[in-house]
């Protein structure tokens, strides 16, 4: 049984060692960052301009589904090439698998 809690020693010491880093920088950072409360750094910046209207406009929906897409299809390329790398490893188990992955996002599409 203590054999089984010494092989994760390692990750655990990783973990609180870099939870404490990032602690000290956080806390560094909070120390040494000027703190320059000026009306000009607290503006929204639009290209230059001034700001005009009010934020709360309504956007068009078509670029939250390019951004959407956007992140599916990124995501999707990530599971494609490791896939393609082991493709001849695989068999037919492979084949079948990306098809089940590719049909339920194409799925989404039609429904």
């Amino acid at each position: 049984m203590l054999y089984y809690f010494i092989e994760y020693f390692g990750l655990c010491v990783f973990l609180l060692l870099s939870f404490f880093l990032v602690c000290i920088l956080f806390v560094l950072a909070l120390i040494l960052s000027q703190r320059n409360t000026e009306i000009e750094k607290v503006v929204s910046y639009e290209c230059g301009f001034e700001p005009f209207g009010d934020t709360r406009e309504i956007f068009n929906i078509q670029f939250y589904i390019v951004s959407i897409l956007f992140m599916l299809f990124d995501l999707e390329i990530a599971f494609i090439f490791p896939w393609a790398v082991y493709f001849n490893f695989m068999g037919l188990v492979g084949l079948f698998s990306m098809f089940f992955f590719f049909n339920s996002i194409n799925r989404r599409f039609y429904l």
